[in-house]
């Protein structure tokens, strides 16, 4: 059964970049049809941006966890906002998250909701960072709106979410944090 889940999963990622990537071309083949060549070009620069930092994810050694920033990713643009890669030039053990990766799984629509709402609330119209690090219990998860942000900065406030998701703010600088254990 959990195998089944596993698989699941990995099809639903594989039909959202089907999806994303027939919308890209409608939106090239829409600016070529308007005479609009500069914008498809734009579009196109701005697709193989995107691209070059997707293949940066799913050549991390990690799959599972390539997998689960994957779907933050998904998350972030159903909110319509803009993400980046940062530091994920280094290695946690995939026998971390696979341990407890069918718990991910089961509660994956409740977390994707959760993160849904954190996403709307707090981020409107920022461009998000994306880092990842190996704790003790598994593998922390940062999106954060602000590269100068200290992230052992005492005075932040904190918000749990849920017992996988916290949120940490200081004025407009926050980050949220999503343990996989």
């Amino acid at each position: 059964m959990k195998d089944k889940s596993n698989i699941k999963w990995c099809m639903n990622q594989m039909r959202k970049q089907r999806h994303d990537f027939m919308n890209y071309l409608q939106v090239i083949y829409g600016y070529l049809q308007i005479n609009k060549p500069e914008e498809a070009l734009n579009y196109i620069k701005k697709i193989n941006s995107r691209m070059y930092m997707l293949s940066q994810l799913y050549n991390l050694d990690n799959s599972y966890l390539s997998l689960i920033i994957n779907d933050i990713i998904n998350s972030i643009e159903r909110c319509a906002l803009e993400w980046q890669l940062k530091n994920l030039n280094f290695y946690i053990s995939e026998e971390k998250l696979s341990k407890n990766i069918n718990k991910y799984i089961e509660n994956l629509n409740t977390f994707k909701q959760e993160l849904y709402d954190i996403l709307r609330k707090e981020f409107k119209k920022q461009e998000i960072y994306i880092d990842a690090k190996e704790i003790e219990e598994g593998v922390q998860i940062l999106l954060y709106n602000d590269m100068e942000i200290d992230l052992n900065n005492n005075n932040l406030n904190f918000i749990l979410i849920s017992e996988n998701i916290s949120l940490y703010k200081e004025n407009d600088k926050k980050i949220v944090m999503i343990n996989i254990q």
